[in-house]
């Protein structure tokens, strides 16, 4: 070959070198540009299912809670039982980024005043209801959440005061299903604007029927709920490393999106054009993530400069070899992204669930590790097989072909509970989610599914189902014996025709009146209850100065209205004699015991009044003063000494001149005078036949009406006449002795000188006559 020859070949091999370089590069350069697209679009897709299956672990969390809520009951649940029941959960662990979970309750306006009670008596005594705007309808509040330490602020909160909450609780009560809010701001995060969200899942009365949106609302009584704060939610995944930018936006509302999470500050990165757009779908909710890939990002990929090959190629001694050196250099970095990829496909190996991928004539073609601890089979077992006649049981085949359809239709199936065939023949509960798997193309080709065993809570709710029938049978006992006890009270309060029965509410409205109540005071029970205030039974004077008198006493100022109930509020029922009113406005005198009623918790629940008409004892009372009035006139003018005698107490009452006649001072009568002052007096040799005339009076067995003599002070004799009578009670008992003392010593000696002067008459008349 010339040398001519040689520079022909010379430079034509280093035209076809550096043809073939260029082409070489530009060759790269697609691949470099298809390869980076696809690896963003996975690693974007890789972490898109990441974020939504750490939204739908919270689910689990708001089952468990809201079956607490349901065991206990609606009424019985308490803070010291969602307490316990917390404490039984690992929440950082087992639900990473959730900030706790509570329960909020419906609390319609009207009964706001008994809820903040009842509240505040359960461990929360400086309990209230906070509200973000002002809220003139029914009230959503926090009653619990735990852990509370972090999550204080909440507690109390109206969630119904602010939009987004409401909407977001609303629709999962009229849906039944769990719901995700709108972009907020937790109240125990303020310093995270827009970047946190409430997950609600409604908890509905048992055995109502659910079958329609407005069946639902009237049936459901709250949410189990979790606070979700984005930082915290995503803390733990592998999204903060700098390759890429990652931003969350909500685009529910398109003519309102709101962005919510950046994964680094916007202006912290350099970016390039590699971008990815996905939508998640997700409890209600319509986000859209924007994954940018960084020049670290690409720079990871390992990638060949198209520059570098273009650079060698154009060298003529080395072109092919730098060409063969590019080419393998090329699948050389394919490897490390197959790697890669491979990583990220090791975080759906590592899922304790079972993943399982299908075709569409229902051929199993993935099936990672945890579906062979779940049903038994080894990879190489369940690659290849009917997924239907591997694990599908015969009764349920029609099932899991309307699921395939729905797959098919492009319709995802979220937390379905089924059955499914381990390889030992047994039957496993599982909680499944389905969704279809499409071609880049868009074209559905397969199904994935992922199953959860849900033997343990299968259990749970068998045992739930079974506490609540047992409640129920419990219940049904417990208002046949109410209705039993009800009916007794009924009769008792309409057979007390004499006795007047009056119950009010908290207070002090009348919400019972007997029949009794009904003839004393000549109202009907239905012009009474519910609108008039016992106090106006009472006589507005006696009521204004027994206030007057209970505000002396305490130092509180006390309406006259409310006197009456000081005492009782105390625990003192109170047992007084008061001036009534009836409805012609007569008024009588009645005797009226006020008491407290309390419910089995000890909460307030009223008060009881129960009056009798004792006007017939006044009158007696006061008839039996004017006749001991008209008594002790005539003893006056007698100068007769009146006594009583206490038997209970040995304690004597003495009229003045009872004091004259034994020789005791009347200011003795102060000092209690005493059945020993009396028998003191008496003569030592007629003491003892004077006691037993006297006891057998008190007896029964004998008559008090006797002579006898007393000894004064100044050693002088006295003679008394005396009479006594005994008084006793319904149970012939004698209580009272009531008699008088006369003293007699002048007349006996007046008489002893009438005698003896008639005897001397009569002497000097026989003198005479002889």
């Amino acid at each position: 070959m010339s040398l001519s020859e040689s520079k022909i070949l010379a430079i034509a091999i280093a035209i076809v070198g550096a043809l073939i370089a260029t082409w070489g590069s530009y060759e790269l350069h697609k691949s470099n540009l298809k390869y980076a697209k696809s690896a963003v679009q996975e690693t974007a897709s890789v972490t898109a299912n990441a974020i939504n299956e750490r939204f739908k672990l919270y689910q689990y969390g708001l089952r468990s809670t809201k079956s607490v809520i349901l065991t206990v009951g609606e009424n019985d649940i308490s803070r010291k039982k969602f307490v316990q029941y917390s404490q039984v959960q690992n929440i950082d662990t087992e639900f990473p980024g959730a900030r706790g979970f509570g329960f909020i309750r419906r609390v319609p306006t009207d009964n706001e005043t008994a809820f903040l009670l009842h509240a505040r008596a359960d461990d929360a005594t400086d309990f209230s209801i906070r509200q973000l705007t002002p809220n003139s309808v029914e009230r959503y509040v926090i009653q619990y959440v735990e852990p509370a330490g972090r999550n204080n602020q909440a507690i109390g909160l109206d969630i119904g005061s602010e939009p987004t909450r409401r909407k977001a609780a609303d629709d999962a009560m009229k849906t039944g299903t769990v719901q995700l809010s709108g972009p907020i701001t937790l109240v125990q995060a303020t310093g995270n604007p827009k970047q946190s969200f409430l997950i609600l899942l409604p908890i509905y009365r048992a055995d109502a029927p659910l079958d329609t949106e407005q069946a639902r609302v009237a049936a459901a009584f709250g949410w189990s709920y979790a606070p979700l704060l984005m930082e915290e939610v995503l803390a733990d995944l592998d999204i903060y490393d700098g390759t890429f930018d990652l931003e969350l936006i909500d685009v529910t509302d398109p003519t309102h999106a709101v962005s919510f999470f950046r994964n680094l500050p916007s202006t912290s990165l350099q970016k390039t054009d590699f971008t990815n757009s996905s939508k998640i779908d997700l409890f209600g909710r319509v986000w859209v993530m924007e994954f940018t890939a960084t020049p670290e990002f690409i720079a990871k990929l390992n990638l060949l400069p198209p520059e570098t090959v273009l650079a060698i190629g154009s060298a003529a001694s080395i072109g092919l070899g730098v060409l063969f050196a590019v080419v393998m250099s090329n699948r050389r970095n394919k490897r490390e992204a197959m790697a890669q990829r491979a990583e990220l496909v090791s975080i759906v190996e590592s899922s304790f669930d079972a993943i399982i991928g299908r075709n569409l004539d229902g051929v199993i073609t993935t099936w990672n590790p945890g579906a062979s601890t779940l049903f038994g089979y080894t990879e190489e077992e369940a690659l290849g097989q009917s997924f239907d006649a591997l694990l599908v049981p015969p009764s349920l085949q029609q099932e899991e072909l309307q699921l395939q359809r729905q797959l098919e239709r492009g319709i995802p199936i979220q937390n379905f509970e089924t059955q499914r065939l381990r390889k030992d023949g047994t039957h496993i509960d599982v909680s499944a989610t389905a969704s279809p798997i499409r071609s880049k193309t868009g074209q559905i080709i397969g199904s994935s599914k992922t199953m959860r065993d849900f033997t343990d809570q299968k259990e749970a709710q068998k045992r739930i189902n079974e506490i609540n029938t047992h409640l129920e049978a419990l219940v049904e006992e417990r208002t046949a014996k109410l209705t039993d006890v009800n009916f007794l009270l009924t009769n008792i309060l309409r057979a007390a025709s004499e006795v007047a029965i009056i119950a009010t509410n908290e207070n002090g409205v009348i919400t019972v009146f007997n029949s009794g109540a009904e003839n004393l005071f000549g109202y009907k029970a239905s012009e009474v209850i519910r609108t008039l205030h016992v106090s106006r039974l009472f006589a507005p004077a006696e009521l204004k100065e027994y206030a007057a008198k209970l505000s002396a006493n305490s130092g509180a100022d006390i309406p006259h209205d409310q006197a009456l109930f000081y005492e009782p509020l105390k625990g003192n029922p109170t047992a007084n004699d008061w001036t009534q009113i009836r409805k012609d406005t007569t008024e009588f005198a009645a005797s009226t015991v006020i008491s407290e009623i309390q419910s089995e918790n000890g909460c307030h629940g009223g008060f009881l009044c129960v009056s009798i008409d004792i006007t017939q004892q006044y009158n007696f009372r006061h008839q039996l003063e004017a006749a001991r009035n008209q008594l002790q006139m005539a003893a006056d003018i007698a100068e007769m000494g009146v006594w009583s005698w206490e038997l209970s107490t040995d304690a004597l009452q003495w009229n003045q001149h009872m004091f004259k006649i034994y020789g005791y001072p009347e200011s003795m009568q102060d000092d209690d005078v005493t059945f020993e002052h009396w028998r003191s007096r008496i003569a030592p040799d007629e003491l003892e036949d004077v006691q037993k005339r006297l006891f057998a009076t008190v007896e029964g067995t004998g008559v008090f009406d006797i002579c006898f003599n007393i000894v004064t002070p100044a050693g002088e004799k006295r003679t008394i006449q005396t009479g006594a009578n005994v008084e006793r009670n319904e149970n012939g008992t004698p209580i009272r002795g009531i008699g008088f003392n006369r003293d007699i010593t002048d007349q006996i000696r007046r008489e002893e000188l009438l005698e003896q002067a008639r005897e001397s008459a009569d002497r000097a008349n026989v003198a005479k006559s002889n």
